[in-house]
Order: C-alpha cells, then structure tokens, then sequence
C-alpha cells in the first residue's frame, strides 16, 4: 500500500512550483475562455502575481509537496481565510504518472485532516473549469458541492 503524505515546500520547491503553476493556470484558462495561450499566460502571471505578492511568505498561502512513499508527485496550493474560517484549494496538481491511482484524493482527504486539525478550518472550497470531468468527479467523491454556474457564450454576427 502506498502512503500519501503532504510536505510543506521549501523555497526551491516552490520555485518549481510557481515556474509551472502559471502556464498550467494558462492552458485552462485559454481551453476554458476560447482565448489564445499567450492572453491566458498574461492573465494567469498577473492574477497568480497578484495572489502570492510576497511568493512562499505570503501570509495564509500554504504550498505543499504531494509525497508517495516519500517521492514527490505533485503539489498542493491551499488558501485560508482567518475571517471566515474557511480555506480555498488554488490548486491540486498530480503528475502523469500518479494519475488514475487515488493520490489526489487521498491528498485531499490529508488537506481536510490538516485543515481541520490543525487550523481549526470548518468549509473548504474550490473552483473546477467546467471541461475538467475527470476533477470534477474527484471532488463529487469527496464530498464538495456545486453551489454555481458561470456560463459564457461567443457573440456573432
């Protein structure tokens, strides 16, 4: 049996992390809005810069490494929210070959033990593009649900 663990990242971590997370935010954001790669990058660098402001320090932002049987094979960005006493997963990211084999949700589940034990955190949410079936059953799985819809539609002539 595997064991799933979370590690905080250390600076070169996330280093790693943030030199991927921007153009991984991009590509869905270009697949979800219909917008070229390189509008989406300009959107996602700004938004994730504006975000993590001071990077790893930034206060209430906890990144973790994804740990099976010790080995990295993803990672975890978690916002909390001290006055509402709620967190945000930013994001989830399993590498390929992890994928299909439970590790996200058992790093999730990991998460809400951390969350709750830990930070005295009662709701926890998320945002999923619509396209994303395969994350979106994950949450279902465990237990998020939905509670809106954004929807967009391409005017023409």
């Amino acid at each position: 049996m595997t064991t799933i663990t979370l590690a905080p990242m250390n600076e070169k971590e996330f280093n790693l992390f943030w030199d991927a997370t921007v153009p991984r935010y991009a590509q869905s954001v270009s697949k979800a809005h219909h917008i070229s790669f390189e509008t989406a990058l300009e959107k996602a660098a700004s938004q994730t810069g504006t975000l993590l402001y001071e990077g790893l320090q930034t206060p209430n932002h906890y990144f973790f490494q994804i740990l099976c049987d010790q080995a990295s094979i993803g990672n975890l960005w978690i916002y909390i929210d001290v006055n509402t006493n709620s967190a945000f997963l930013y994001e989830i990211f399993i590498a390929e070959e992890g994928r299909g084999k439970r590790i996200g949700y058992h790093a999730i589940k990991k998460a809400e033990e951390w969350l709750f034990h830990e930070k005295g955190v009662s709701k926890f949410g998320l945002h999923v593009f619509a396209y994303n079936e395969r994350a979106r059953n994950l949450y279902q799985k465990l237990g998020f649900q939905e509670i809106s819809f954004t929807m967009s539609k391409t005017l023409e002539p």
